[in-house]
């Protein structure tokens, strides 16, 4: 049958002249062309001139035409999944190689780049000699290697050097995986590069965070408890010291069992309660037991870990106050022997701050004529005559007045007449003293 040059496609000419010149040359060709059928449409055929000769002196050529439409279909089916495929590895962040043994059969150039290797250098080399050219040790590389065709799969980790392709080292991620199972001949493995060094920084950043936040917990010398659902879930060793009690021996402790009693820890854990809801935090001063059953001061700080989920649990922190209250009491047992004594003089003592008089002792009461009530928060004038120019009523005194200052005057006051008024400055207040003029 005669294929005409209507009936072949454009894009198939070049292949149908090759075709017309090998039978007018009688050379050996063989080639692949598509023509337009009226009735089937689109087929491929195939054609193979072979020269020979009958005789000698009378060359003859044998063509042979078949079609292979079914067969050139299912190769450009192939085609185009090979070019799909090779895109795909081609645009994908890992590098990709597929080995046979130790030799590389193909790899895409995110392979190639990781390795700092030049695009297409990488087919047919040994792998793990790549893997040594890009600065990974010999005996690591082929014991990867080993590996993969032993148990399937292998992963490990390396750290490139800098190198003219890497200005900065770099952290790699390998993983090889057997492709085939194993037979008499080299085992097919899949190797996948990774770049892991961003990861490997955020790491080293995330445990030095960690590392900080534990420094920090267990060397603070404020109590620290983490506690969910009224169980402690994780103690510091200054809690553990504070209570008495060894640091493993507080996990999994009730709360309550740091406090007096039942009843106490309940009023406390209620108060707790309203002040989270209102304010989101709780603070106050609380009452603890140690081991041994002493107790001391403690002010408790309660913060949630998620305010809007109460089971996430709360931390709450501890400072011994023990020293500090004993101090405020010894304070004030002070303050009332003073006073006490300031009581049982003769002389009228007055303590006036700036919100006005503070306190005054018996004889100064009995002095103006009223009781400690009568002048609290009032203005120390509240005791002067009418006169305008009263040395009480100036307003003054406390700016004028420097510590251990002191400054006598006489004046005339309210009920009484004729007394000496003297003034001295202290750290916190100012204080007059009046004594009856003879």
């Amino acid at each position: 049958m005669s294929i005409g040059r209507d009936v072949v496609e454009p894009a198939s000419l070049p292949e149908y002249e090759r075709l017309q010149q090998a039978l007018r040359k009688r050379e050996h060709v063989e080639v692949r062309y598509a023509v337009r059928h009226r009735d089937t449409g689109q087929r491929w055929l195939m054609s193979r001139v072979e020269p020979a000769e009958l005789s000698p002196g009378r060359p003859v050529c044998t063509v042979v035409t078949l079609d292979v439409s079914e067969e050139e279909s299912s190769r450009q089916r192939n085609a185009q999944l090979l070019r799909e495929l090779s895109t795909i590895l081609d645009l994908n962040p890992a590098g990709m190689a597929y080995l046979r043994g130790s030799e590389v059969l193909r790899s895409n150039r995110r392979f190639e780049s990781l390795l700092g290797l030049p695009a297409g250098s990488a087919t047919g080399q040994s792998f793990d000699n790549l893997l040594v050219r890009a600065g990974v040790p010999g005996a690591s590389a082929r014991q990867a290697l080993l590996n993969a065709v032993q148990q399937g799969l292998c992963e490990v980790e390396y750290q490139l050097p800098i190198s003219t392709q890497r200005p900065q080292p770099v952290w790699v991620s390998l993983a090889l995986r057997r492709a085939s199972e194993g037979g008499p001949g080299p085992s097919e493995i899949v190797a996948v590069l990774t770049d892991i060094t961003r990861l490997r920084a955020q790491q080293a950043e995330m445990e030095g965070l960690e590392r900080e936040r534990e420094l920090m917990f267990s060397l603070s010398d404020v109590g620290i408890i983490y506690q969910r659902e009224g169980r402690i879930e994780r103690a510091n060793q200054a809690i553990a010291e504070m209570t008495g009690r060894p640091q493993e021996s507080l996990k999994g402790l009730a709360l309550s069992e740091l406090y007096e009693d039942e009843r106490a820890y309940l009023n406390y854990s209620a108060h707790e309660r309203r002040d989270l809801t209102l304010h989101g935090r709780a603070v106050g001063e609380r009452r603890l037991t140690r081991r041994d059953g002493s107790g001391f001061w403690a002010q408790v700080s309660v913060r949630p870990v998620d305010p809007q989920d109460p089971g996430a649990g709360a931390i709450c922190s501890f400072v011994s106050v023990d020293e500090r209250r004993r101090a405020r009491e010894t304070l004030l047992v002070q303050a009332d022997r003073t006073r006490a004594i300031l009581d049982s003089v003769l002389v009228g003592i007055v303590t006036v701050g700036d919100q006005g008089i503070e306190w005054m002792n018996r004889s100064a009461r009995r002095m103006f004529g009223g009781e400690l009530a009568d002048f609290i928060a009032q203005p120390i004038s509240v005791v002067a005559s009418d006169d305008p120019e009263h040395p009480l009523r100036r307003t003054n005194w406390l700016a004028t007045l420097e510590e251990g200052q002191a400054e006598t005057l006489s004046a005339s006051s309210r009920p009484a007449t004729g007394v000496i008024f003297g003034w001295w400055a202290m750290p916190w207040s100012r204080a007059a003293t009046a004594a009856p003029a003879n």
